[in-house]
């Protein structure tokens, strides 16, 4: 089981998230059988692969999501993650792993993944991507005017959404934890030890105010000093 109800943050809107870990998953009518159902509210073949299965069905009352994945494309992922960390794919076997509870492990293969899967220092890693940030022309002076000139609001947004997922990433590599959603980061963050003061309110200010106006300015400006005051921390792990 996985998602928010492992994390502690399940709440009234919350689904639940079961994964399967199989040699070789059931086939849909073996699965419909199985859970005593005839059909299924949505399924899906997860990344287009033969066999990998997502389904959604309503159990009492909750929406349930349930995937069958096999056991090989997992370790080869973690495999790979483990040769080559990068920010992006790091997240795959993350949360694919790390934020799962083993309801039934009869050969330990999660405790295994769970103890194989460490997180990576930082000699081979590029999980803080914090010089990305700081030389984003968005985040800095010179662009920006000509860029509300423009009407480039569309522009502006993607930059701005862009750039604060690579913060989360940064952020959350400090703690070493791997930022795998931003669905519950606020309460995840309230445990960090390493973060800005007031980091998630300026974060919030920042996702939420205006892209136009005083509000856009006023949104940069948080995410500058944001930036700023998080620079000495990188600077301290770097140094570690």
């Amino acid at each position: 089981i996985g998602g928010s109800a492992v994390k502690g943050f399940a709440d009234k809107y919350s689904d639940l998230d079961l994964y399967c870990y199989c040699s070789n998953p059931p086939k849909i009518e073996k699965i419909k059988s199985i859970l005593g159902i005839k059909k299924f509210d949505y399924y899906t073949q997860l990344h287009g692969q033969s066999g990998d299965w997502l389904f959604v069905i309503d159990y009492k009352g909750f929406e349930t999501c349930i995937q069958f994945r096999r056991l090989s494309k997992i370790k080869t992922w973690l495999n790979n993650f483990l040769k080559y960390p990068t920010t992006r794919s790091s997240v795959l076997p993350a949360s694919f792993i790390l934020d799962l509870k083993p309801l039934y492990d009869p050969k330990k293969e999660i405790i295994k993944l769970k103890k194989k899967l460490k997180f990576p220092n930082h000699e081979n890693m590029h999980i803080v991507p914090f010089d990305h940030i700081i030389k984003d022309r968005i985040m800095s002076d010179d662009i920006l005017p000509y860029l509300i000139k423009r009407k480039s609001y569309l522009q502006i947004e993607f930059h701005i959404s862009r750039s604060l997922r690579e913060y989360m990433h940064v952020l959350y590599s400090l703690n070493k934890k791997f930022f795998t959603s931003a669905k519950w980061y606020d309460k995840e963050i309230k445990k960090f030890k390493i973060k800005p003061k007031n980091c998630i309110k300026r974060i919030e200010q920042i996702a939420t105010l205006g892209s136009k106006g005083p509000a856009l300015k006023r949104r940069i400006k948080t995410f500058q000093s944001l930036i700023k005051d998080t620079e000495p921390f990188v600077d301290r792990h770097r140094k570690k």
